[in-house]
């Protein structure tokens, strides 16, 4: 009697590991689901975002009939990019608010200061925003010209190496960026992190300026 109850004993015993290998399994592939899952929502976010920020170009370009926003002066502004402090204008013409100004530039997984009740012009940096701004597009620019893209875009490749957490990249793979034509395309990167130039030329790339 001693001897199978010491069987029932490691009978039971390898049961409850069996169970647990199970368990730990299924966890393993829940979470090997969830990334990929996780970053489609990411993405999907980024995306919204950068569409609500088209309309919000456009609003300015309506109201102000300036074309997009910058704050370079009239004789260079179609030469010299303003960068992300070209968006200034957003906030001083009262098209965006500062909740706008933290929710949309802002992108999913960017880590960046909150902008102050009253922003000023110097909050429009690489701190405040997690994006690339070409100030130099025309009221009229042909549709693949690159207006917004996610931050880390640097003269079109995405610098992994970095420390600086204004310009690291998002993403490692792709970037989001959005067109003239109000689309929002994916462009992927290389190991070395540079991106397609299916989409943009490189001449196009350095007019997006953090």
């Amino acid at each position: 009697m001693k001897n199978l109850h010491s069987k029932e004993k490691g009978t039971t015993l390898i049961k409850w590991l069996v169970v647990i290998s199970i368990i730990v399994i299924l966890i393993g592939l829940g979470l090997a689901a969830l990334g990929p899952i996780m970053t489609h929502g990411i993405r999907r976010s980024a995306r919204v975002n950068l569409i609500s920020l088209d309309k919000m170009l456009m609003m300015y370009e309506l109201q102000c009939e300036q074309g997009y926003p910058t704050t370079v002066s009239d004789k260079d502004r179609y030469e010299k990019s303003a960068g992300v402090r070209g968006l200034y204008p957003l906030y001083s013409s009262g098209i965006m608010n500062v909740d706008a100004l933290n929710k949309l530039l802002h992108p999913p997984g960017a880590k960046l200061l909150d902008f102050s009740d009253n922003p000023t012009i110097d909050e429009f940096d690489k701190y405040h925003i997690g994006f690339a701004y070409n100030s130099t597009a025309k009221t009229n620019p042909p549709p693949d010209t690159p207006i917004l893209s996610e931050q880390g875009v640097n003269d079109g490749v995405l610098n992994y190496k970095t420390k600086d957490k204004g310009t690291k990249p998002i993403r490692k793979k792709d970037v989001l960026v959005l067109f003239a034509n109000g689309s929002v395309k994916r462009i992927p990167a290389d190991k070395k992190g540079k991106l397609s130039t299916n989409k943009i030329s490189a001449e196009m790339w350095k007019k997006l300026v953090d």
